[in-house]
């Protein structure tokens, strides 16, 4: 042809309509004349019928799903972030550091994020905290891409994996940044660290020589440092000394096992409760327990492992138990206790009897029965506790002129309310 651009042009033209007639063809909303011709019919068929209900505009309006109300606010960041320092800081020990998770919605009420999303109007599950202490801008780097750290940071000491990190980055309507502090900062304490050698001494030393200008400060503070971990060091004996010789165990944990122990079902009371302590963790403890002597023995002794193994898992204290049976069901038996506590009360407040039995016999009854005393007065010049058996002897013989008292004194190591 003569005119070669008018051809192409012409060739295009057809392809574009060949193209385009297919895509209206498809699509349903373009409907022929025939089938709106109808619907425009209708119309004035709906209007000539007055009585005929009109739809209501909620039927008419599409349903839509409410959309949350809360957008959701996530800060990124440091120590600075997460609250460190602050009452209500969470955190838990971990194997490297610590494990911030528990503060991610359980924040102090007044650090920066609790108090940004209370002015946005958010709930803890849409304001997260996300700062870590001691993160650095490169460790948050690796955190953003696979929510973990690729190793410990040995300089922070830090070292975190929450893939968690990135759910919340996910739903995230508003991410602030706080983060860098740390960049300069632990290479500066390590590097002052590795100047003094890592002795605080020194590094106050140091520091005191720059602001005083005096050159000897350095050994004065040795002397004092010498000093204080001698004084230290006396503390620490006397603490783990103290026990050993047996100090008088602690009024509270006393308290505590006795009504723990009282607690169980069945279990009429206790008594020559003793307590050796070897150091943090290592309690022995032993009691002997009062159960009805009517009650079945297998039963009693089931009790009394199942009360034995509980101090152990929860209070980690070994405990061994000794059972006394109690007749509860003897008349008898039981005006002579309540008459020896009354007697008891007036004479001597402080002691206390158990193991009470009786034995009779043709012509006397034997009462049988433990006196326990504060273990210094069995010491005491006074005698004072040699006079308790004398008087309660008395006491009964003059009630019952046929009974006869064996008292065993004993000291009492632990005061039981």
């Amino acid at each position: 042809m003569k005119h070669p651009r008018f051809t192409a042009w012409l060739c295009s033209a057809a392809a574009l309509v060949l193209l385009a007639v297919p895509a209206f063809a498809q699509q349903p909303d373009a409907l022929p004349p025939e089938q709106t011709a109808p619907a425009a019919q209708e119309q004035p068929a709906e209007a000539a019928a007055p009585d005929a209900e009109a739809p209501t505009e909620e039927a008419a309006q599409p349903t839509e799903e409410a959309p949350d109300p809360q957008r959701t606010y996530v800060a990124l960041g440091d120590s600075i972030v997460s609250g460190v320092g602050l009452p209500d800081f969470k955190y838990t020990e971990a194997a490297i550091g610590i494990d911030a998770a528990p503060n991610f919605e359980g924040y102090p009420e007044q650090c920066y994020v609790s108090l940004v999303g209370k002015g946005l109007g958010l709930d803890r599950q849409h304001a997260i905290n996300l700062g870590l202490p001691g993160l650095t801008t490169g460790d948050l780097a690796d955190m953003l891409h696979t929510g973990a750290m690729p190793q410990m940071n040995q300089q922070a000491g830090t070292y975190y994996v929450y893939p968690q990190m990135l759910d919340y980055l996910k739903r995230a309507d508003i991410i602030s940044v706080q983060i860098g502090s740390n960049d300069a900062l632990v290479p500066a304490l390590v590097a002052l660290g590795n100047a003094t050698n890592w002795k605080s001494e020194k590094l106050a030393a140091t520091i005191l020589a720059h602001l005083t200008g005096i050159d000897r400060i350095d050994g004065l503070m040795g002397v004092g440092v010498a000093l204080f971990i001698l004084w230290s060091g006396v503390g620490l004996v006397r603490d783990t000394i103290s026990p050993l010789l047996g100090a008088a165990p602690d009024p509270e944990l006393i308290d505590y096992i006795e009504k723990k122990a009282l607690s169980y079902p069945g279990v009429l009371g206790i008594h020559d409760l003793m307590v050796h302590d070897y150091g943090p963790g290592s309690k022995l403890v032993s009691f002997h327990i009062e159960l009805s002597a009517d009650s079945d023995v297998m039963k009693s002794h089931d009790l009394i492992d199942s009360i034995e193994r509980d101090f152990q898992v929860h209070d980690h204290l070994l405990v061994t138990i000794h059972f006394d049976p109690v007749v509860t069901d003897d008349p008898h038996i039981n005006e002579l206790r309540k008459f020896l506590k009354e007697q008891l009360a007036e004479i001597a407040p402080e002691a206390d009897i158990h193991d009470l039995r009786i034995v009779p016999g043709p012509t006397h009854t034997n009462v049988i029965f433990d006196c326990a005393v504060p273990a210094d007065w069995l010491a005491a010049k006074d005698h004072r506790a040699n006079k308790i058996p004398a008087a309660l002897r008395k006491a009964v013989s003059d009630r019952w002129p046929d009974h006869f008292c064996v008292i065993q004194l004993e000291p009492i190591y632990a005061k039981l309310k």
